[in-house]
């Protein structure tokens, strides 16, 4: 079967059976720590039970993706980038051949973008270390940046929110998101947080000094804007009141909080 999708290369992507052993994988391609025995065991059944016994192309899943690298004057190679786990299970069933998407070679960093996206749509979830490992690929390929209306980059907000960008990559926890952004990108971790942030630019820190990032400012920081939002809300509900003695009520009990902030405050001269 041939599809009539192309990529930046002039060759057709296209599905055809791939020798199993001809596949090279590692590294390069592949971000999980390692293959699940069980789920190979459990694949290579599905594969026994969909491929005839004299059928050499292992049946019953869907495509594997592979790469193909052409140089001149060398042998045509094939990188695996999603089907590691279907790979293993066809070699189980005493199978010698996938059926495998080709498609021409990509960036390293779109490779391995694309390569951890196709293994957040599968039945095995993403560990967690391997979920870090894929923002790392995420950011390199610069899946993590808004597009304008035009294709370039958007200069009223370069990057994605950081909701999004956890979804895009599994799912995890907003302190867990930024504690793997620090450590996979600073630069981006910092761009990102002061964007999300009222009255910074992205792009204000770019002198090559070492960007810091501390998580008690983030935290202190939202607490602030929290703050301010409610004040805008008292401010917007008093004026609906219509009586001089609910007025007056309602600046006491906002004067009483306010109190109560200001005697937290320490005394400089204590």
């Amino acid at each position: 079967m041939t599809t009539n999708a192309q990529d930046d290369d002039d060759r057709p992507i296209r599905t055809v059976p791939i020798v199993v052993d001809d596949l090279l994988s590692g590294e390069r391609t592949q971000i999980r720590v390692k293959t699940q025995p069980a789920k190979v065991r459990e694949y290579a059944g599905v594969i026994e039970t969909f491929t005839e016994e004299s059928d050499q192309v292992a049946r019953g899943f869907p495509p594997v993706d592979v790469e193909e690298i052409v140089r001149d004057g060398l042998p045509v190679t094939y990188w695996l980038v999603d089907g590691f786990h279907r790979v293993a299970a066809a070699k189980r069933a005493g199978k010698t051949h996938v059926m495998a998407r080709v498609v021409p070679e990509r960036d390293t960093p779109s490779r391995l973008a694309e390569a951890g996206k196709a293994n957040l749509t599968h039945g095995i979830p993403l560990k967690p270390k391997e979920k870090k490992a894929f923002l790392k690929r995420y950011i390199r390929a610069g899946l993590h940046r808004e597009t304008g209306p035009r294709g370039g980059r958007d200069k009223r907000q370069p990057f994605k929110a950081s909701a999004v960008i956890r979804r895009e990559i599994g799912g995890c926890a907003n302190r867990t998101f930024w504690k793997w952004l620090q450590e996979v990108s600073p630069q981006t971790c910092q761009a990102l947080f002061m964007q999300e942030n009222e009255g910074f630019k992205p792009f204000d820190n770019e002198d090559g000094d070492p960007l810091e990032f501390d998580e008690d400012v983030m935290k202190n920081d939202k607490v602030l804007r929290d703050i301010k939002d409610a004040v805008a809300l008292i401010d917007n509900l008093h004026r609906t009141l219509t009586s001089a003695g609910y007025i007056q009520q309602a600046a006491d009990i906002v004067r009483e909080g306010a109190n109560k902030v200001a005697a937290r405050v320490p005394d400089p001269f204590a």
